[in-house]
């Protein structure tokens, strides 16, 4: 297993990821999705350059955590239809699993487009375009 490495972040940069942190907790709270965007976007620009494929690691941290407290609030609300959710949770799991295990293997670059493509087609379908 590859050791991490550890960096610091100055003070500025560290309140803008704080900033696009609590951007992406409102997206994914609002919209059930988005906030793992903010996130990629916002570390790709904050970490060094050399650095920039973990944006996407990291932001899975990120959207962990806002996804567990949404899914409890979304619940505690009544909101959380029970029919579909446990084969699509299943497949979510396996799919982020597969996901994982596949990331180093695709080379930022590459990354970065697939990426672009999703984002490019996910903000056309939502405008009603496609």
């Amino acid at each position: 297993m590859k050791a991490v490495r550890r960096y610091t972040l100055d003070f500025p940069r560290t309140a803008a990821l704080s900033l696009a942190a609590l951007g992406a907790g409102l997206l994914n709270g609002f919209f059930g999705t988005g906030g793992g965007m903010l996130l990629v976007l916002s570390l790709s620009h904050l970490l060094p350059k050399d650095r920039r494929k973990e944006a996407f690691v990291l932001s899975s941290v990120g959207v962990f955590g806002f996804c567990l407290v949404s899914l409890f609030l979304y619940n505690a609300r009544g909101l959380l239809p029970s029919d579909p959710f446990a084969s699509y949770a299943l497949a979510a799991l396996f799919g982020g699993a597969l996901g994982a295990l596949l990331f180093g293997r695709i080379g930022t670059r590459l990354l970065r487009k697939i990426f672009a493509v999703l984002l490019l087609y996910s903000g056309l379908k939502m405008m009603g375009v496609l």
